[in-house]
């Protein structure tokens, strides 16, 4: 059995040492069966898990170092090679995308972004507009929602104090946001 789990760090931490421990402890049920298991996290978060958990769970770590600005902006020109007609972005846009991502995958969002923006504005080519709307639309402003966000995840502690998983389910109810965006908004 092989087991990619990824963006380990987005589970609720009694959920990783239930899995993690059912799929280490398979072969005590299937005797024949042998388990490789990759966790994979934007940080090492296997020293959160349980006692029981980490003395069972024997991992090697990879770690892999964040993409620079170059190799940002050649992923995303093969992306767009593959999704876009030829000549829609510039090398110039790709490079102003890429000078203007966190990382990787908030560069991939601000390309699709660019992309559409043009489509919608019936553009034949991304523009500097498009790249500079499309970033301007990831930054939090003060009108942004992440203040009242954050408001109601306090408002939801101080009635009672709850580990992530169980407060994320809460915040859900009340918002239906994705876990993403729930992780994200904690982590500022």
């Amino acid at each position: 059995l092989v087991m990619a789990l990824d963006d380990m760090n987005f589970y609720d931490l009694k959920q990783a040492n239930a899995i993690l421990y059912d799929l280490v402890r398979a072969h005590e049920v299937y005797p024949k069966t042998k388990t490789a298991i990759w966790c994979i996290s934007v940080a090492n978060e296997m020293h959160r898990l349980d006692d029981k958990m980490r003395s069972s769970f024997v991992s090697n770590t990879i770690e892999f170092q964040p993409y620079k600005k170059d190799e940002i902006k050649a992923i995303l020109k093969a992306r767009a090679a593959a999704g876009l007609f030829q000549n829609v972005i510039s090398d110039a846009m790709l490079e102003k995308i890429a000078g203007s991502a966190r990382d990787l995958r908030h560069g991939i969002e601000l390309l699709k972004k660019s992309a559409i923006l043009a489509e919608n504005g019936l553009s034949a080519r991304i523009t500097e507009k498009h790249a500079e709307h499309a970033v301007k639309s990831f930054e939090p402003s003060a009108s942004s929602s992440l203040l009242d966000d954050v408001k109601i995840m306090l408002d939801l502690l101080k009635k009672k104090p709850r580990e992530s998983g169980e407060l994320y389910d809460e915040y859900r109810k009340i918002t239906g946001c994705s876990y993403a965006t729930f992780f994200r908004i904690i982590q500022k």
